[in-house]
């Protein structure tokens, strides 16, 4: 028996591994996710879902292709950047103070000698339209 397709059949899912509040987001999360390594094709990064964060600047976009912005929730402000996503620039620019949730892998960024704890945009859903 065929079966049709829906509307909903033709849309990209994304896998999420945990929700996390944004003060999880620190150095031991990242030495746990070390342990897990090595990541690729059969052992992929956590994605993580983090719920209601907001900006705490307006974003800056990045070679005309990546949005960079710095996001708060739970007392913790982190960087946070998507990677060839500047459709989401505006977007970010009319959001105001209103909270929306963000997917993310956790990353550790080296430079100019320091270390910092940075979250990889995966996508983001509650902004305004």
């Amino acid at each position: 028996m065929a079966r049709e397709l829906t509307p909903e059949d033709l849309q990209l899912k994304l896998k999420l591994d945990a929700q996390a509040q944004l003060s999880d987001v620190d150095k031991k999360l990242v030495h746990d996710m070390d342990l897990l390594e090595p990541f690729g094709h059969k052992n992929k990064q956590p994605n993580f879902y983090i719920k209601d964060v907001t900006l705490t600047q307006k974003p800056t976009l990045l070679k005309d292709l990546h949005v960079k912005c710095q996001v708060f929730a739970d007392g913790m402000i982190k960087p946070l950047i998507f990677f060839n996503r500047p459709e989401l620039f505006e977007a970010f620019m009319a959001q105001d103070n209103e909270p929306f949730d963000i997917a993310a892998n956790v990353t550790q960024n080296y430079w100019n000698g320091r270390t910092n704890i940075e979250l990889l945009g995966i996508d983001v859903a509650g902004l305004k339209k």
